[in-house]
């Protein structure tokens, strides 16, 4: 069986050279500190292109901050406090197909699930 991985491996390889090419990335866009980001310490984005950053500092600071595709502030959400919907060091983050957004809330043992408010749930 590892005979047959590494030979089809090599033949990819030699059907596909590009596979073996360094690929680069240029640099596009920063957020400046203009948006108030303390210690950004997870990232997502919608499929609207909207970036969702979980934003953490000697928990002091806990919260969800949410921006447009050009880094213009939409809103935010979150303290410190271990009630639903708060955060001991949120940081990771993730966005579904649907738009709930999700939160690895690290000092409260727990990952969160938030949904727009207003949206009707699937299903209702």
């Amino acid at each position: 069986i590892i005979y047959m991985i590494l030979a089809v491996t090599i033949l990819t390889c030699l059907w596909y050279p590009s596979a073996l090419e360094a690929q680069e990335y240029e640099f596009v866009l920063s957020w400046p500190e203009i948006l108030g980001l303390e210690s950004p310490s997870g990232v997502a984005v919608d499929n609207s292109g909207n970036l969702y950053v979980a934003d953490t500092i000697k928990n002091r600071i806990n919260r969800i901050q949410k921006f447009d595709s050009d880094g213009n502030f939409l809103m935010k959400w979150g303290t410190e406090s271990s009630d639903d919907g708060e955060f001991y060091g949120p940081s990771g983050i993730a966005v579904d197909g649907s738009g709930n957004v999700y939160v690895a809330d690290t000092d409260n043992d727990r990952i969160q699930k938030f949904r727009l408010a207003g949206m009707i749930p699937p299903g209702k």
